[in-house]
């Protein structure tokens, strides 16, 4: 067999008359030269001897393993029988260990004809198994019958039944003549494919070729006095050499070592291929045909697919509209399956007629070279277009229809998911907090069993991908719980300085919601009370500023006319020779116009203390005289009850800081109103104590004429008097300006009912002691 080299030319087509160059680089022209001059070279160039004998071995080792799993499935034997026939006969050759068990078994078989049904087998059960004795290096077959091995090889074959042995006769004999007929079985198969390339040359009239030997021309289809420069001249005006691999026309092979068509002949021969010239201008004109016809509808493929995007932007943009009005509209099939359920649908439907697309076109696009020119078959272009049709359908139906969800506003609540997940977390909702406290935990406990199970199968199966996989779910297992933890812990330190900032007074003040479901529903009720607390306080500020400001504008408006009502009935009541009857009136007009004085007097100066806009002087007063005084001053009203007054004032002096008139107004309405409302006959006690917690309180207590059934606090409010009959005298008003006086000056006034005993507190902060002098060092 020769080693050389060889080199095989296949001629393109560039420089053939009108031939482009798409056409010379195309893959039909390429797939043709090389399937041509392979065909060539089988034609001519016959195997050789060397050749012959490998393809006879190669032939030979595979009637070998066809022999052996012939005699394996026949016998029932397993795949590693006669390896161990091999071993017990010392044979370390596997080849020569298989030959010398055949001729083991050739020396006691029977005949072919002696061959009968197969019997019924009896257990052999003087066949066990020997054991394995160690090669023995450099046993060959000629060696192998003096080994001891041997002759049990021939033992274990004689005690066969005759079954077995007959059909084992007849395996050998059929691989004996195969094997002696391997040689001509590979001439004959080598001449036959010779004969099939010469048909396949004949047939190829589009085709020339010149074979050159040592450039002698040997087989060639020019005419006379025509050689390989003829082909090479059609070749004359190429730029680049085509070759089936694309990058050069001539192609050189090394070997023939590997080839099963090698010769020497062939090594030292050229091929020259071309085309014809007139099966070249003709399948050139084909092409360039094809060519337009494909780069016109590459053109119109483009802008198909531009319009098809275009078309559907506007689609989606316009699903939903109507030309009547400004609202979404959703259609009947909107409404037949969940939003998830449809694109599921929708997937599916385009993957199966995608599918049936590509099932239809089969070879509709036989791409013919890299531009992409295809060979279209009308019947596969029509299915194509009928399933990619359909895939559109399906797409557009779907994505309008969620165009047409999302103008509504409802495409993501109109879904099986949101569906599913929103009737659980009703129930969830709807659960007392034991039981979602106990499905959270059950949920966790769950979740961290399956990861650590995971990562327990990890460790124990030696997987490190299930281990690393199932510590990083942990980690990420354990932040996750930790967060859901710190989240809740600070929605709930949110929620308490919320509540703590609204008790204090700031109602303006409102609860964050962090996305706790619990939580944010806590901090939402107590925003929204906080809410309803500031509109009613500002309800309230707002009315009683109204109050304030009708109460001091009517004072104004009727200080006026009432100063001169004073006037004129002061006048009249100086005029002389006066009936009785006009004396008695004028003392009526005297008496109520005074007290119309009194009562407008009490409503201004309760508007004044009620908005703040009252001056207050403060000094240091000693509240023991002052008391003393105070009492002095109504002395007359108080002996002309019928009321017994018990006082109870320390002797020593005790300083305050007040408003001495503000005070002394306090002081009488509190008097005023025991003298007005206290039981006749009954005591009224005064008494003025120091309590431990630094204060001076005074407190006036009586027992009512009438039935108290009011609260302190309706009692303290403006025009409210204990006698609801109102038969006595009063405005309503003293216990109001009491409490916005002492207001004023840091103090408080408080009054307590207990049945019909009526109690009034007077309290006022002692001052700060002064510091004592420090004596000069001496």
């Amino acid at each position: 067999m020769c080693g050389g080299a060889f080199a095989m030319r296949a001629i393109g087509l560039s420089g053939i008359g009108q031939v482009t160059p798409n056409y010379a680089e195309s893959y039909e022209t390429v797939y043709a030269l090389e399937t041509y001059t392979d065909a060539l070279r089988r034609a001519y160039f016959a195997p050789d001897d060397d050749t012959i004998r490998r393809r006879t071995d190669e032939r030979i080792a595979q009637l070998r393993n066809a022999r052996v799993s012939e005699i394996v499935s026949m016998l029932g034997w397993q795949d590693g029988a006669y390896s161990v026939l091999a071993g017990n006969t010392g044979i370390v050759n596997y080849d020569s260990g298989q030959t010398i068990f055949f001729d083991a078994y050739s020396g006691g078989v029977v005949a072919a004809d002696e061959i009968t049904e197969k019997p019924v087998e009896e257990p052999a059960d003087e066949i066990t198994e020997k054991p394995v004795e160690e090669p023995t290096e450099g046993v060959t077959e000629e060696t192998a019958a003096e080994s001891p091995g041997y002759a049990d090889g021939v033992a274990q074959a004689s005690v066969l039944p005759a079954y077995e042995r007959g059909r084992l006769t007849e395996i050998v004999a059929k691989y004996d003549t195969l094997f002696n007929e391997a040689g001509q079985y590979v001439r004959d198969e080598a001449a036959a494919a010779q004969a099939r390339a010469r048909a396949y040359i004949q047939s190829r009239t589009d085709m020339d070729y010149v074979i050159t030997e040592k450039g002698d021309v040997t087989e060639s289809t020019l005419g006379a006095g025509e050689d390989e420069s003829s082909i090479v001249a059609r070749d004359a005006k190429m730029i680049t050499q085509l070759t089936p691999s694309g990058s050069s026309i001539e192609t050189v092979y090394t070997g023939p070592g590997e080839d099963q068509y090698a010769s020497e002949a062939f090594d030292r021969s050229v091929l020259y291929v071309a085309p014809t010239l007139e099966s070249a201008i003709a399948q050139e004109m084909v092409y360039e045909q094809r060519y337009e016809a494909f780069s016109n509808a590459f053109t119109w493929l483009v802008a198909c697919i531009i319009a098809g995007i275009a078309s559907l932007v506007w689609v989606l943009y316009s699903a939903g509209k109507s030309p009547h009005d400004e609202r979404p509209h959703i259609h009947a099939i909107d409404n037949l399956v969940y939003f998830d359920i449809g694109f599921l649908l929708m997937l599916a439907a385009v993957a199966a007629l995608v599918m049936a697309a590509l099932l239809s076109a089969g070879s509709l696009f036989a791409i013919t070279n890299y531009y992409g020119v295809a060979n279209i078959d009308e019947l596969g272009a029509f299915g194509v277009c009928v399933c990619l049709g359909g895939a559109v359908s399906a797409f557009l139906l779907w994505a309008t229809s969620l165009a047409r969800r999302r103008r509504y506003g409802d495409a993501g609540r109109f879904t099986l998911a949101y569906a599913v997940f929103g009737a659980a977390k009703k129930q969830y909702d709807a659960a007392g907090v034991n039981v979602r406290a106990v499905l959270s935990f059950i949920g966790y406990a769950v979740l961290g069993v399956l990861l650590t199970g995971f990562l327990i199968a990890g460790v124990a199966w030696r997987e490190p991908l299930l281990a690393f996989v199932s510590v990083v779910l942990m980690v990420l297992y354990i932040a996750l719980s930790l967060r859901f933890l710190l989240k809740k812990a600070a929605g709930v330190a949110e929620i308490t300085k919320g509540v703590e900032r609204i008790k204090s007074g700031d109602l303006e003040y409102a609860i964050p919601l962090r996305g706790n479901p619990g939580l944010d529903n806590i901090a939402g009720g107590v925003n929204n009370i906080a809410e309803g607390l500031s509109a009613a306080v500002h309800k309230e500020v707002r009315s009683e500023r109204m109050k304030t400001e009708l109460i001091t504008n009517l004072s104004h408006d009727l200080k006026t006319p009432l100063t001169s009502i004073l006037t004129y009935v002061d006048l009249l009541s100086k005029e002389q020779n006066l009936s009785e009857d006009a004396k008695k009136y004028i003392d009526v007009l005297d008496t109520k116009s005074h007290r119309l004085k009194v009562l407008t007097d009490d409503l201004f100066e309760a508007a004044k203390a009620q908005s703040g806009d009252m001056a207050v002087t403060l000094s240091r007063i000693e509240l023991t005289q002052f008391m003393q005084q105070a009492l002095g001053e109504i002395s007359d009203r108080m002996e002309a009850s019928a009321l017994t007054f018990l006082s109870d004032i320390p002797q020593q002096a005790v300083h305050v800081n007040a408003d001495g008139k503000l005070l002394f107004r306090v002081v009488g309405n509190v008097m005023d109103n025991a003298i007005k409302y206290a039981m006749p006959g009954s005591r009224v006690y005064l008494d003025m104590v120091v309590t431990p917690y630094g204060a001076v309180r005074v407190t006036v207590k009586n027992v009512s004429r009438e039935e108290l059934n009011i609260t302190e606090d309706e009692l303290m409010e403006r025009f409210v008097r204990g006698d609801s009959s109102r038969n006595t005298e009063g405005s309503g008003l003293g216990l109001a300006i009491a409490r916005n006086f002492m207001k004023l000056m840091g103090g408080r006034f408080l009054i307590e009912i207990d049945g019909d005993l009526f109690k009034a507190v007077i309290e006022l902060p002692l001052p700060e002691p002064d510091a004592p002098e420090e004596e000069p060092e001496e």
